[in-house]
């Protein structure tokens, strides 16, 4: 079972904190409720299960995606350089008009 404290300051967060962890309990998350702020411990750690999936792709759609991306790398960057092109350029006007 979950043991939840209710806090106000930092300083009173870090002293529950360290006080719980103390006592053997683990801290397994914060819940921010509008103005009211928990702590949330429990008497065990929090487990996250983590699975790898492994997948096969064939080799032509492999290489398709590789050239895809190389495409869309490309892409990017034009119009990366284009919005910097229109940044300079919109620089320059508004000096010639205010100037």
């Amino acid at each position: 079972m979950n043991l939840t404290i209710q806090y106000e300051t930092d300083v009173q967060r870090e002293n529950i904190i360290n006080e719980k962890t103390s006592d053997g309990l683990y801290f397994i998350g914060e819940q921010i409720n509008f103005d009211d702020k928990f702590l949330v411990f429990s008497p065990n750690p929090l487990v996250i299960e983590k699975r790898i999936v492994y997948t096969e792709v064939p080799k032509e759609e492999f290489d398709l995606l590789k050239e895809e991306n190389t495409l869309l790398k490309a892409q990017n960057q034009t119009l990366t350089d284009r919005t910097d092109f229109h940044e300079d350029l919109i620089a320059e006007m508004a000096m010639l008009v205010y100037s």
